[in-house]
């Protein structure tokens, strides 16, 4: 594939007046002089727009960093080549080092709060009703539609598999979604509405124990040989097998009781209880993916076989064409889809780009259409070119709703978190306000246990009363509301006396030393974790920053001796995503099992209870159960930052709800 040419980065160094908590840091660290710091930033931007609490946040955490900048190594979504100096110095390659000393206290952080990204509620199709073709999905928008040309995206991160349902992660939908269809999708014009991607139609049984699916007799392999029920048998079989690795696709288990060919191309699927309102959605994700049966099954290495992209047959808009390891991959338009008219371009090409000036430069310089997965640039360096490209007219930088969880996992089989008391008085220790407003510089909302700003959750003013989640004004009164970016506030006394009462009954009121483990782009949170558990549990933290993998690895292999961070990407906005991705045993951020019976006797009866109002009551008892403090993880907030970069000329995208779906392209143009 043509690579981009290399560009050069663009930098300004910045003399300003560092506070005296990070001049400690310098100080002890001897990492950069006390009053200069680089700031990654475009061209012809005044420094007069970045706003006071950015520089602020610029200062207090690059500085901080430096503290542990030794210990770090480059985690697969951060730059691999060295651009010019910034804050903190290259780290040298490793996967364990510790955080050296300890920091006294932070200075405080503003932020002006960000607006929140409405997340609309999906609108899942009725038992019982058959799902008309009497409109193609696609027609809609593809009457004005223009073809032609190659839809050119930038990439940081490679995918972890190419095959979806080994995947865990949305770099693999994003190379290869393209490749495969679903049997239903989110209606790509509005992001919520579940339509027929392979499916032309389906319709549940009346006692909502089954839904037949009626295939498009058009759908062909890119071998030549047709997409048959077979294939979605096969499929759907495969994501739920035990003993390989599902990461993602095995979300329908609770739901999935079989499957069978009625003809070639009607599929009758079964489920385990009635009308599960889950269902289709989970389906809907961009790693459920229809694979053809004729080629992986009995094959030996059918774990191995498709993580070659050269290998993939596959039925979506794109045929695979070439693939150059760590530069990126092409694609071409397929011309037997069975979509009539789809995909609009002629081919697409993925350029992956790891170093963060040649990334900006990209797209300044129109060589780069579209970044629809995930951007590689820090969140400050984001928020600055989001300014930068939105200020100029050149487009729009997305955000998903606030559906990302930032957690973190405690070895709760182990002292000192065996004991439930030293969950809780963490839980009621740190402070969510503070992590949000300076790692997410306030695009976060409280880390609640079901997604705010949803039928799912409580309202501000009533997490705002919840014991770990409160704060007082300047006056000593309760502050009713989001606190995120919100000055003059700081945490309620009662929680952390609290907290240190709890922690001196279980025998720790002279705190321990722990362990933290994380990824490079969650290198922020341990730092300030640091301070707020030494300052007031005694808790002193050793840091440990590996690449993502690594990270993952250490979770899942349960590598870890007290405390392991790795976010989660809900696919869905449903309590049953939750569930099974965190609170119950066997989910992918449980790594040990914890499992509360009371939590499953409420999945159990909410998974498929229909009447809406029922359903919210029990995820009411469920977080009242979740706020006891006592699981085996804290969440500190939930994000939704800047991340999909779409020019002017990119036409019928709309941003999603969560970024485990909506990869595909078949429905974008370009209007030159």
């Amino acid at each position: 594939m043509a690579g981009l040419p290399e560009m050069t980065g663009l930098w300004l160094t910045a003399q300003v007046d560092i506070p005296p908590t990070a001049a400690y840091y310098v100080a002890h660290t001897k990492a950069i002089p006390q009053n200069i710091i680089v700031i990654s930033y475009l061209k012809g931007q005044d420094m007069s727009k970045l706003s006071k609490f950015n520089i602020r946040i610029l200062i207090s955490v690059s500085v901080m960093l430096a503290a542990i900048a030794a210990a770090a190594c480059g985690s697969a979504e951060q730059p691999t080549a060295a651009p010019p100096p910034t804050a903190a110095p290259a780290a040298p390659s490793g996967a364990g080092a510790t955080a050296t000393p300890a920091p006294t206290a932070m200075p405080a952080a503003t932020a002006t709060p960000a607006s929140p990204p409405q997340i609309a509620t999906v609108e899942v199709p009725t038992p019982g009703v058959v799902e008309s073709a009497a409109e193609k999905p696609w027609a809609s928008f593809a009457a004005q539609a223009k073809h032609g040309g190659t839809l050119r995206n930038a990439e940081a991160v490679l995918p972890d598999h190419w095959d979806l349902h080994q995947s865990c992660c949305n770099p693999g939908p994003a190379a290869s979604r393209d490749l495969f269809n679903n049997l239903v999708m989110y209606d790509p014009t509005d992001q919520k509405t579940i339509v027929g991607d392979l499916a032309q139609s389906w319709e549940w049984a009346p006692d909502g124990l089954s839904v037949t699916f009626r295939i498009w007799e058009n759908a062909v392999w890119s071998d030549g040989q047709p997409v048959t029920a077979d294939d979605v048998v096969f499929s759907l079989n495969r994501m739920v097998e035990d003993g390989v690795s599902r990461p993602r696709v095995k979300n329908l288990r609770p739901y999935y009781d079989g499957s069978e060919a009625v003809d070639p191309a009607t599929a009758k699927v079964n489920t385990k209880f009635p009308n599960p309102a889950a269902f289709l959605p989970f389906l809907a994700v961009d790693f459920m993916s229809i694979q053809p049966k004729h080629v992986l099954e009995g094959r030996a290495d059918v774990e191995e076989f498709f993580d070659e992209p050269a290998n993939i047959v596959g039925s979506g808009a794109y045929l695979f064409v070439s693939h150059e390891l760590g530069q990126g991959w092409v694609f071409e338009k397929n011309p037997n889809y069975f979509k009539d008219g789809l995909p609009f371009a002629d081919g697409k090409e993925t350029f992956v780009i790891k170093d963060k000036d040649r990334f900006v430069t990209a797209f300044m310089t129109d060589q780069i259409d579209i970044v629809h997965r995930g951007s590689l640039l820090p969140l400050t360096d984001m928020v600055s070119f989001k300014n930068e490209w939105e200020s100029k007219g050149l487009g729009v930088v997305y955000s998903p709703g606030f559906t990302l969880q930032g957690l973190t996992n405690m070895k709760w089989t182990a002292p000192p978190f065996d004991d439930p008391r030293v969950r809780r008085a963490i839980f009621l220790a740190i402070d969510r306000k503070e992590l949000a407003d300076i790692d997410k510089l306030g695009f976060a909302k409280m880390g609640q246990p079901f997604f705010p700003g949803t039928q799912w959750a409580s309202s501000d003013e009533e997490v705002a009363k919840w014991p770990g989640f409160r704060y007082v004004d300047e006056s000593g009164e309760l502050y009713l509301g989001d606190p995120i970016g919100v000055d003059g506030l700081t945490k309620h006394p009662d929680d952390i006396a609290e907290a240190q009462r709890l922690m001196a009954e279980a025998g720790y009121g002279d705190g321990f030393t722990a362990n933290y483990h994380t990824y490079t782009a969650n290198k922020n949170v341990p730092v300030i974790l640091k301070q707020q558990l030494q300052n007031i549990l005694n808790i002193e933290l050793n840091i440990n920053i590996t690449d993502t993998a690594a990270t993952i690895a250490a979770e899942q292999g349960v590598d870890f001796s007290h405390f392991v961070s790795v976010h989660n990407g809900p696919n869905i906005v449903d309590p049953d995503d939750l569930m099974s991705g965190v609170y119950l045993a066997g989910a992918p951020r449980n790594p040990i099992d914890y499992e509360d019976p009371m939590i499953r006797d409420i999945f159990e009866r909410q998974k498929s209870e229909p009447d809406l109002a029922k359903r919210q009551a029990l995820i009411r008892e469920a977080e009242a159960i979740i706020l006891k403090g006592e699981h085996h993880m804290i969440q500190y907030y939930w994000y939704g930052d800047p991340r999909w970069i779409v020019p002017n000329h990119v036409k019928n995208y709309v941003p999603r709800q969560t970024v485990q779906y909506g990869m595909g392209t078949e429905h974008l143009w370009m209007e030159r």
